[in-house]
């Protein structure tokens, strides 16, 4: 499996926190999990049981494909990978829905899908704490085929207040932060680092 330029940019990004934005299909799942197989504990975070259980199969298959041999465990929502990295998945949007998820221990990798599914920034910020010094926290949200960031979920103002500090509706090829000679080879591709 091959990094697009966009995925393989926000794989290095060195940042503590990133959003990854983009269409659907745009491949952001698929640098979220494959992120989280470089490191000895890992948590990925979906909104609903059944997205977490997909989110599982979907980095098994990517494990698989790349010969990391992994081992799940349906009934824990664990992946095992054979150079000895392990990936947790949990679901939730309150924090006390994390609580026996996380049952206080702590992760090189914080991984969440559809971070505005959340719908507020204190279940996050519980998340938070739960990242090792040094660890590395990332999120994906979707946006609108033009590139415009748009109104997907209930936690969507949160998010865009955190990350990109526009507000709604602000395209998503605009940022300033991103090099001028990636913009048009990551168009509708975007992240902020925190």
């Amino acid at each position: 499996m091959i990094a697009t330029p966009a995925q393989e940019l926000w794989l290095g990004c060195k940042a503590t926190e990133a959003l990854f934005t983009g269409m659907h299909g745009a491949g952001k799942t698929w640098a979220l999990l494959v992120g989280a197989f470089g490191t000895e504990r890992s948590l990925i975070v979906a909104s609903h049981p059944r997205e977490a259980r997909l989110l599982l199969d979907q980095a098994g298959d990517i494990a698989h494909a790349m010969g990391m041999l992994p081992k799940a465990n349906l009934s824990r929502l664990a992946l095992t990978l054979n150079q000895g990295g392990r990936v947790e998945f949990a679901y939730g949007v309150e924090p006390r829905d994390f609580e026996r998820a996380i049952l206080g221990r702590r992760f090189a990798y914080l991984g969440v899908d559809r971070i505005a599914e959340i719908p507020s920034e204190a279940t996050y910020r519980t998340l938070l704490e739960h990242v090792e010094s040094g660890g590395r926290v990332r999120a994906t949200h979707a946006t609108a085929p033009a590139g415009w960031i748009q109104d997907r979920g209930p936690g969507t103002q949160w998010v865009m207040e955190r990350f990109m500090g526009y507000g709604l509706m602000v395209p998503a090829t605009s940022f300033a932060h991103l090099p001028p000679d990636f913009r048009d080879r990551l168009r509708p591709f975007t992240w902020r680092e925190v």
